[in-house]
């Protein structure tokens, strides 16, 4: 039987592997697969991991726990996939990962946080437009690199770096301040 392992790398899994993790796969029969088994697909040009959310005689349709489709490519009998067996953390801990219908209910929860998510992200973005007025932060830190960090009294605000992309230290402060006159 063919066993593999490799380090996982991506986001396409995120909730579920995290990059670094050492994933080892072993080889399975298409007849074996379940909703909800995570399987490593080598295509054409790549391979990824991927989480089985449709199944039936013929096909398997995959999908990435963080993706928002499903798969293009569908697997079959003649694919080529690996089934995870287990997953182990850089620090050499084994860690349990969801399979089957476990696998599955765990797929659902993520994809209702993720909805969640974009919901809360959204009511964010059309929230940030109603504050008009924003306090003007104008003391400021200078570093070598050209980077700032701006405070309101004593407390550090945002963080502009030497390109001019800024970076508030909590999101809600970016309701309340904004950056000042530069004299």
């Amino acid at each position: 039987m063919e066993a593999k392992s490799a380090i996982y790398s991506g986001s396409s899994m995120k909730g579920t592997l995290v990059p670094g993790d050492r994933v080892y796969l072993v080889a399975a029969a298409f007849s074996s697969l379940e909703c909800g088994d995570i399987v490593s697909v080598v295509s054409d040009h790549s391979e990824y991991i991927h989480r089985v959310i449709a199944i039936d005689e013929n096909c398997a349709v995959t999908m990435g726990d963080n993706n928002d489709f499903p798969d293009t490519a569908k697997l079959s009998a003649a694919s080529c996939f690996l089934r995870l067996g287990h997953v182990e953390t850089p620090a050499g801990t084994v860690r349990r990962v969801a399979q089957g219908k476990a696998g599955m209910n765990h797929f659902a929860r993520l994809r209702a946080k993720r909805r969640i998510f974009n919901f809360l992200r959204l009511m964010w973005h059309k929230t940030e437009k109603i504050f008009i007025f924003r306090l003007p932060l104008t003391s400021f830190c200078s570093f070598a690199d050209g980077s700032r960090v701006y405070y309101f009294g004593k407390i550090p605000i945002l963080h502009r770096d030497s390109q001019g992309s800024v970076r508030y230290r909590k999101l809600w402060q970016k309701l309340f301040f904004v950056i000042g006159s530069e004299e």
